[in-house]
């Protein structure tokens, strides 16, 4: 019995030790964590401060819209001619197609418009509308806990 007790205790007590020698806190330095679903330039508290990230999130936006529009073009261009197909010779249908298409493409002549205006403005007044840079001042505070 007393060699029973003896193994238990060492092998508690070895359990224990190396329990205790890989639980001890290293002394690395650990890098803090980021998102990495999160920019960069999103995590970025001068570049909250100075308005950087608010460009960034107006120009991701316009971005997005522009995408699901001309999505949204596209499909509404294959079933309006999904349309005409199954129409059979039927004269309000094909009228009810033609009429769908030529609004899927007034949607992509201003969608496209848009996108020539905006970048034609971006020309002629010196700035990249869809790259914004936003100027900073030079001696603006880096530590993030100080509110301006």
């Amino acid at each position: 019995m007393k060699k029973y007790v003896a193994l238990i205790t060492a092998f508690i007590l070895l359990f224990t030790g190396v329990f205790l020698a890989t639980a001890l806190p290293v002394s690395a330095q650990v890098p803090p964590l980021q998102n990495e679903a999160i920019p960069d330039n999103l995590s970025n508290y001068g570049e909250a401060r100075t308005g950087a990230s608010a460009a960034f999130y107006l120009v991701f936006i316009w971005r997005a819209l522009i995408f699901v529009g001309g999505l949204m073009v596209i499909i509404y261009f294959i079933l309006a001619a999904f349309e005409w197909i199954t129409a059979n010779g039927e004269a309000s249908k094909i009228s009810s197609a033609r009429n769908k298409m030529t609004g899927a493409i007034a949607g992509f002549i201003v969608l496209s418009a848009l996108f020539v205006l905006l970048e034609f403005l971006g020309g002629l007044f010196g700035f990249d509308v869809l790259s914004p840079t936003i100027p900073t001042p030079t001696q603006a505070p880096v530590n993030p806990g100080t509110f301006i």
